[in-house]
This record gives structure tokens, C-alpha cells and sequence, in this order.
């Protein structure tokens, strides 16, 4: 369950001083990361490329404590458990939202995964956890994607993900540039290079 929480109870008092009422107060930072074993995962057992990497990333985020508190307007949240949240695109080209519990298994991620994206295109009803610590994401898959930066909108300040296509560098090696913007008063740069840290090594333990 969400609960509100004070900038000091959050350990970000000095963040939410400096952030709260800046008229920026985002952050992007982008690194390319290696998914050779992310592609080959997904084709050797027939998994959906998207569904691994937001498995990777909501596991990766799950060990970072400053991804746990989050902001709604310019109060303060925290949640035990975390939620990814993907787009789906239905057959006539209108786009929904698709809430994801954090799993500690693949194979129960996978099936969370299936069941709700499924049931998105069926019902045309977006599924928001509206509990869980919120994590973005959105894949564009028809182009190879530098850098996304969105205008600031005090709705939507949770860490937000966008990769494009991935791109071949060597025989059998690929890599993919992951851009993720995330509100100043939630974290710093320290946690989102320990974030991208843990997904390489996400990445790296699919075999």
C-alpha cells in the first residue's frame, strides 16, 4: 500500500529543498548497454523481447531503496512493492496502459505479463495498479532511439524509460541505448548509475 512520507522520513529533505518548486526539476541520463543475451534469450525461448526488458528493469530497480518513494504532485509516497508499466498498442492504433507487478521469477512476471496485455487488447481498458512504486516505460520499436526527453509535467514524475530498436555492433553482439528521466527529488545521480549497473547485470544473467 502507498503511504505519504515526510522529506526527511524519505531521506531526501535536502533534494526536495533544492527540486520541489524548480521549473525543471527532471533529469535524463542515457547509457548504452550490451543486450546480446537479452536477444538471444528471446529467441531461443520464445519470449517476448519487451516482457524481458521490463522484467530486467523493474528487478533491477527493486534493489535501489530511493525507487520505493516516489512523487504525486509535491507530496512524498512510499510503497513496499513496485510496478512496471507498459504501452500497448491495439489493433485500431490506439495506445493503453498495462500495469505490471514486480516478480522475482521470470516465469511469473512472464505470465503477469501475458495475462494483462491480453486482456488490455480485448477490453481496450487501461490496467493501473494505483499502489505499487511506478516505474515508465515505452519502446519505440520502427526506429533506432538516442535520447527521449519529455516536457516536465507534475503528473507524471515517476522514472521513465524509452528504448528503440537495438542495433548490431559485432557478429552476435548487440547493444541499445536506454534513456531514463527521473524527478530530481527522488533520486540522484548516484542511484541511477547503480540502477543501470543492476540492469547490465540482469541482462548479463539470462541464458
Amino acid at each position: 500500500m502507498r503511504r505519504k512520507v515526510t522529506p526527511q522520513e524519505a531521506d531526501r529533505q535536502f533534494a526536495y529543498d533544492c527540486w520541489i518548486d524548480n521549473t525543471m526539476p527532471m533529469v535524463t541520463v542515457v547509457s548504452t548497454l550490451d543486450v546480446t543475451r537479452v536477444i538471444r534469450y528471446s529467441k531461443k525461448h520464445k519470449k517476448k523481447l519487451n516482457m524481458l526488458m521490463c522484467y530486467c528493469i523493474v528487478k533491477a530497480a527493486s534493489k535501489i531503496k530511493e525507487m520505493y518513494t516516489f512523487l504525486d504532485g509535491k507530496q512524498l509516497f512510499t510503497s513496499e512493492r513496485m510496478t512496471i508499466q507498459t504501452i500497448i498498442a491495439r489493433e485500431d492504433g490506439e495506445l493503453r496502459f498495462c500495469d505490471l507487478p514486480y516478480c522475482d521469477t521470470l516465469e511469473e512476471f512472464n505470465q503477469y505479463y501475458e495475462n494483462n496485455t491480453r486482456r488490455v487488447k480485448e477490453t481496450g481498458e487501461h490496467i493501473i495498479d494505483g499502489e505499487g512504486a511506478p516505474i515508465y516505460t515505452s519502446c519505440v520499436t520502427n526506429m533506432y532511439l538516442d535520447v527521449a526527453v519529455n516536457q516536465f509535467n507534475d503528473k507524471f514524475t515517476q522514472p521513465f524509460l524509452a528504448w528503440g530498436k537495438y542495433r548490431k555492433v559485432f557478429p552476435w553482439r548487440y547493444k541499445l541505448p536506454i534513456s531514463m528521466q527521473f524527478h530530481h527529488v527522488q533520486m540522484d545521480g548516484r542511484a541511477a548509475g547503480e540502477f543501470y549497473n543492476n540492469l547490465q547485470s540482469e541482462f548479463d544473467k539470462l541464458h
